[in-house]
């Protein structure tokens, strides 16, 4: 269900974005203000590079996050194991330095 909705957005996103596109074909003036640059593009194309870039950025950040996530996921899988073999080791000497009970003589 997840995946549809997913997808369901994506192509939402899309579609809102390329009817935006296709009505917006009229040159563009950009202009480096403190540099003597100025350009001219279609207003689609100026929109679909800030829409790359910020679908890029927000996958770097979502990427850096999923990374953090997924060391301190290993290295609380290590200390688990860690506090596991702590146990099992506490419960080999608990059973090596127990005293069986002393057996009970049959009456003669």
């Amino acid at each position: 269900m997840m995946k549809f909705i997913k997808w369901f957005f994506i192509i939402a996103v899309i579609a809102g974005f390329t009817v935006f596109a296709t009505a917006n074909r009229q040159p563009v003036r950009i202009s480096f203000f403190p540099f003597p640059y100025v350009m001219e593009t279609p207003g689609f194309l100026l929109a679909t590079l800030c829409f790359a870039l910020g679908a890029i950025t927000g996958w770097l950040v979502n990427a850096m996050k999923l990374w953090q996530s997924r060391q301190r996921f290993r290295a609380e899988r290590q200390r688990v194991q860690a506090l596991e073999n702590e146990v099992k080791m506490l419960r080999m000497e608990q059973s090596a330095q127990a005293v069986p009970p002393p057996a009970l003589e049959k009456p003669a």
